[in-house]
């Protein structure tokens, strides 16, 4: 219903006409007839309850102010008069409420807008607290990767602080004396016939030697006698030991090593795996590690072998192993587990084996000045025995020895008219000091046992080893050096004539010179 007091007025107007209806009387003249026979104020209450049907009788006549007593003119002109102020009233509450109504909407848009505000800071304030964790997370990796850094190190270092510095320059076991002597027993248990020269030889060779290359035809056990050598010590039971077999593809280090990827900064280690190898050898500096590469001239060693071949030259403290430039290493995501450089310590052995045929490349002067090359002797088949000894493995500790006197005067002077020769006949064939210093650190490795390996008998063989492998050439080039053969016999040459004027002899090398010298007569050639 309208609440506008005209409206009511209206509305009222016309409930009166239809009430005189009703009652018969229709005209104004008979009001008063109207008010005596229904009574003025009960005759307003029935128009206003006509008007009010949904509304409580008792409480339309409290909202009036009904006078029941009253049933005079002057009733209805008092009830008329409240309800005019009743409306009157109400049409002030009402606006009073309309002005309310539009303060408290005015409010609520402020409180809207005050809301709206405060959850932009509150998504600004999420956004903030969410970039603080991913920086806290980062400082986090960052504080992890730092640590197990700062413990590689640690690790790689803690051989060089725990003594003063390293003296020798070759690798020096705890129990020296019985690991010779096992090693030869784990050839006969392995149904292994090595000559005992050569066992010598090669057990000296890694002990001194940078790199030690076996050489021989196929299946005279080279692979073998690096495997037994692991064994012995223990090294394949505990993961150090990792046997590589060379693909004729690989072209460079990352063949064996890997690379940077630099689009998710994630060092990509090669399958083989040497990395992590030597990542572990140099956290434990004071136990043996051995790499051998099976196969080891499939490639070109000078290829994919160039960075250990210029590293291992260096003084045993300073022998790093760069993978990847050290400034991108705080960006790198598992530098942890491959730090950009890792040092290479004297207990790291490097061993290849290789054949001479056409599937294979001729090593370099520059691979052969930095190696010994070991040529396996042929074994005698008749000692094989039946009975085989009980394979003993040896647990072996890197120990730091006293550098011995090096080279005695006598060996010094044959090295130097030795040297003098072969430059006379070609520049090309001459060693230099690094030749010198290997044989120097080969002899001062001997092991020191009671076995028939003197130092004139190593020396022979490292003339063999050392310096033979270089002299190759036409027959111009290389037979007044090496001597030839006549009638099915050896006629020396310069250096066997040398070697074996004086009181000691030179047996291996005279072997040596003679099969280079029936090399010569049927080929013409010596590679």
């Amino acid at each position: 219903m309208n609440d506008n007091p005209e409206s009511i007025k209206r509305q009222l107007i016309n409930a009166l006409e239809r009430k005189a209806i009703k009652f018969g009387f229709e005209d104004s003249s008979r009001y008063d007839d109207l008010k005596k026979k229904a009574g003025a104020a009960d005759y307003i209450w029935s128009v206003i309850c006509d008007l009010s049907l949904d509304c409580n009788t008792l409480m339309i006549k409290n909202f009036i102010g009904y006078y029941g007593d009253k049933n005079d003119g002057q009733g209805v002109q008092e009830t008329l008069q409240l309800l005019r102020d009743k409306v009157s009233d109400l049409s002030e509450k009402n606006q009073q409420l309309d002005i309310e109504s539009k303060q408290q909407s005015t409010e609520i848009d402020n409180l809207l807008t005050i809301k709206d505000k405060q959850r932009k800071q509150l998504k600004e304030n999420e956004e903030v607290i969410a970039k603080q964790a991913k920086e806290i997370e980062e400082l986090r990796a960052a504080q992890s990767f730092l640590k197990k850094r700062i413990e590689n190190l640690f690790s790689q270092n803690s051989y060089l602080r725990n003594r003063k510095s390293y003296t020798s320059e070759v690798i020096n076991y705890e129990n020296e004396k019985q690991v010779f002597a096992v090693l030869k027993n784990n050839a006969k248990a392995c149904g292994l016939n090595f000559n005992s020269d050569d066992l010598i030889n090669f057990y000296t060779s890694v002990k001194s030697s940078r790199l030690t290359i076996i050489e021989g035809i196929s299946g005279t056990g080279k692979s073998k006698l690096v495997d037994l050598y692991g064994r012995t010590l223990g090294l394949d039971d505990n993961g150090h030991m990792l046997i590589v077999p060379v693909s004729p593809g690989w072209t460079d280090d990352t063949d064996i090593l890997g690379y940077l990827d630099n689009s998710s900064m994630q060092y990509k280690e090669s399958s083989i795996g040497l990395v992590s190898f030597l990542v572990e050898a140099s956290k434990h500096p004071d136990k043996p590690f051995l790499v051998c590469f099976d196969e080891m001239n499939l490639a070109k060693v000078e290829y994919y072998f160039a960075q250990f071949i210029s590293i291992l030259e260096n003084d045993v403290n300073n022998r790093i192993l760069r993978i990847y430039n050290p400034k991108e290493e705080i960006n790198v995501t598992n530098a942890a587990e491959y730090p950009a450089e890792i040092r290479l310590g004297e207990n790291i052995i490097f061993c290849g084996t290789i054949n001479v045929d056409e599937s294979t490349y001729r090593l370099s002067d520059k691979v052969l000045d930095r190696a010994n090359l070991i040529k396996l002797q042929d074994c005698d088949f008749s000692v094989y025995d039946d009975e085989k000894p009980v394979f003993i493995v040896v647990d072996v500790t890197l120990v730091d020895k006293p550098k011995s006197q090096g080279l005695t005067d006598d060996e010094l002077s044959l090295l130097d008219e030795l040297n003098e020769k072969l430059k006379n006949v070609n520049p090309r064939f001459c060693f230099a000091h690094r030749v010198v210093n290997q044989i120097s650190r080969y002899l001062d490795a001997i092991p020191e046992n009671d076995i028939d390996y003197t130092r004139e008998k190593a020396l022979d063989k490292l003339i063999v080893q050392k310096i033979l492998p270089k002299v190759r050439g036409t027959e111009e080039q290389v037979r007044d050096l090496i001597g030839y053969i006549e009638d099915d016999n050896y006629v020396s040459g310069i250096i066997d004539k040398y070697l074996n004027d004086g009181k000691v002899e030179y047996p291996v090398t005279r072997k040596a010179l003679k099969e280079k010298a029936k090399e010569l007569r049927n080929y013409g050639y010596i590679g």
